[in-house]
């Protein structure tokens, strides 16, 4: 996770191991790691802040546009919730908001209309003006207060950069998910000296 690619991975592997791998030995590896750890960050009982940031980046699979959602909070900097989609619409949206354990005290996200019809439809009230206390659509150009999530997706292209193109969504899928859990129990934030698991 800290960047190497399959075959850097492979490589360094040989070179001080007795046993021979390929590649494709390797990305089975985090398929199956990916697999097990995929609900790990449910057991702990975690204290949130609850202040949301979401947004998505694009992803390069065969060939096509596809998506990355995350959501992180705000003061631990734990990623509470990712989903990988082919499509950058309002079903995706709403699975990024499923995944999160809690619902949010405020969410802050872009100006995508993805983002508005999902909130409605996972945690939106009867109350309009209380659903405006908690929701907060951002205009890039006008307001930064988004920065904290697209800091974090800057880290999550340096990692998928020297993969170049994704060959499946499975592969893709697996690797993202797996980076998530480096990023919340691995991972030093410089931000907070410590794993963002480690401040919840």
């Amino acid at each position: 996770m800290n960047g190497l690619s399959l075959r850097k991975v492979k490589e360094h592997f040989n070179q001080f191991s007795d046993y021979q791998v390929s590649h494709q030995a390797v990305l089975n590896w985090i398929k199956r790691y990916a697999i097990l750890l995929k609900d790990f960050q449910r057991k702990f009982d975690l204290n949130l802040s609850r202040q949301y940031h979401a947004d998505e980046i694009f992803i390069r699979c065969k060939n096509e546009q596809h998506y990355f959602w995350d959501m992180i909070d705000k003061e631990t900097r734990v990623l509470v919730s990712s989903h990988y989609s082919t499509k950058r619409d309002t079903k995706s949206a709403k699975m990024l908001f499923f995944k999160a354990q809690n619902k949010p005290l405020s969410l802050f996200t872009d100006s995508a209309f993805a983002y508005k019809k999902a909130y409605r439809k996972v945690w939106g009230s009867r109350n309009r003006k209380l659903d405006r206390e908690v929701y907060t659509r951002l205009k890039a150009s006008e307001d930064r207060r988004n920065n904290i999530i697209e800091r974090i997706q800057g880290t999550i292209r340096a990692r998928i950069k020297v993969m170049r193109n994704f060959k499946s969504p499975e592969s893709a899928e697996a690797i993202l998910s797996l980076f998530v859990v480096y990023y919340n129990f691995i991972r030093i934030h410089q931000g907070i000296n410590k794993t963002p698991i480690e401040e919840a």
